[in-house]
């Protein structure tokens, strides 16, 4: 009984990473077509750093950039775990280069326009660009292959696993 149980939780768990790593593939395989340029004077930006911890208490940190544009209802904000530094440098430094910028230029999804907090996929400013467009793509694709992996290792464990037989000899 107990090997069923197994099985069916590799099942899952490998339909849930499978599905993870599909929707994680959205933002890999996102084209620059598809995205729209939004422009705007900095009204207001800052960083945060949070420290979480688990129930073993190991504790990480989590930069969070945060910024607004004048005339965009909108907040546009980048996270990132910096594992055990208790600072972003990536994130300090594009907050610096949003502050010295007359104007400040974002390319989110279309679709994502209306969204309240959408996803990010390059920052620009009248100077240059502060964040680039492939490195916002390919930050997420280790993760989406990992997930990818375990989720089919999992389902191909749930099917080559022997299934416990129905019919008990005593």
């Amino acid at each position: 009984m107990m090997k069923k149980i197994y099985r069916y939780v590799l099942l899952v768990v490998g339909l849930i990473s499978a599905g993870l790593a599909i929707s994680l593939l959205s933002t890999i395989w996102t084209p620059k077509s598809s995205l729209v340029k939004i422009s705007g004077r900095l009204t207001g930006a800052s960083t945060y750093v949070t420290t979480s911890s688990d129930s073993r208490g190991n504790a990480s940190q989590r930069s969070e950039l945060v910024f607004f544009l004048e005339g965009h209802d909108q907040k546009y904000s980048l996270v990132e775990n910096t594992g055990d530094q208790v600072t972003n440098v990536a994130h300090d430094e594009i907050l610096r280069a949003l502050r010295s910028a007359e104007t400040v230029d974002v390319w989110l999804r279309k679709r994502e326009t209306v969204a309240y907090a959408p996803k990010v996929f390059q920052i620009g400013t009248d100077r240059n660009i502060v964040l680039a467009f492939e490195d916002v793509r390919t930050k997420e694709r280790s993760i989406a292959v990992f997930l990818f992996i375990v989720g089919l290792g999992s389902i191909v464990a749930f099917f080559c696993l022997p299934r416990s037989s129905q019919t008990r000899t005593r």
